[in-house]
């Protein structure tokens, strides 16, 4: 049970978070550092013109599925300014799947059962590339002027990716969303998840540090994105 909780949970963030399609092949994979650490020193984020500059958060989130299972799970969100998301995903305070992407690649790893997803994020993203300071303006819902919804094309499917903002807070990224709702036909099932942030827990600026340990295939077993389709399509 557990297993199959945390895998359609890292399911869920890469499919609809990114909106991909099942037709995306399989990329090289990302040649890497076996340990991938960055660090971001506070005050060190390039400047921008506006006043909401971050180099940094790292805050409590919960990832609430309702579509195509039911399940909720809570865990740890850090966020380096364009250039990391990494979320530590738990279950009665263990840490069972870990989500790590940067502007190179996106790693999904299931620590309970030793399964693991890699691949270059340009593989994922497919037509909807786009860089990880854009991805973390999306899942906070800054950035969007008078906007509280975006939608995205979605190919080979009818319907497009649907983001929802909502329970809007000032922050020193500026305006951000506790609540990020992400509706998305994937195989042919309708995905619908929602990020809620503990906006106010939120540790801005601390010049936080992520050290994210890349899985040895001789300990983990690698699932492909078509695997994580095919998981996805039976729930």
């Amino acid at each position: 049970m557990i297993r199959k909780i945390a895998i359609s949970a890292v399911a869920a963030l890469l499919l609809t978070a990114c909106g991909s399609s099942k037709k995306q092949a399989q990329g090289a994979y990302p040649e890497t550092p076996a340990t991938q650490a960055v660090t971001t020193a506070p005050g060190n984020a390039a400047a921008a013109e506006d006043a909401a500059t971050w180099s940094d958060v790292q805050m409590p989130v919960r990832v609430e599925l309702s579509k195509p299972v039911s399940f909720s799970l809570s865990g740890r969100a850090t966020m380096l300014r364009d250039s990391m998301i990494h979320i530590s995903m738990r279950v009665f305070g263990m840490e069972v799947a870990v989500v790590n992407v940067t502007n190179d690649s996106v790693y999904l790893v299931d620590k309970f059962h030793k399964y693991y997803f890699a691949e270059p994020l340009k593989t994922v993203l497919g037509s909807h590339m786009m860089s990880v300071g854009a991805m973390q303006d999306i899942m906070l819902g800054t950035q969007l002027g008078e906007a509280n919804t975006l939608t995205f094309d979605n190919p080979g499917a009818k319907e497009p990716v649907t983001v929802t903002f909502s329970d809007f807070s000032t922050t020193p990224a500026g305006n951000a969303a506790g609540q990020v709702r992400i509706q998305a036909p994937v195989t042919g099932k309708q995905v619908d998840a929602v990020f809620v942030w503990s906006l106010e827990k939120a540790k801005w600026d601390r010049g936080q540090t992520v050290n994210f340990k890349r899985p040895s295939p001789s300990q983990y077993k690698r699932i492909t994105m078509k695997s994580v389709l095919q998981m996805l399509n039976r729930n």
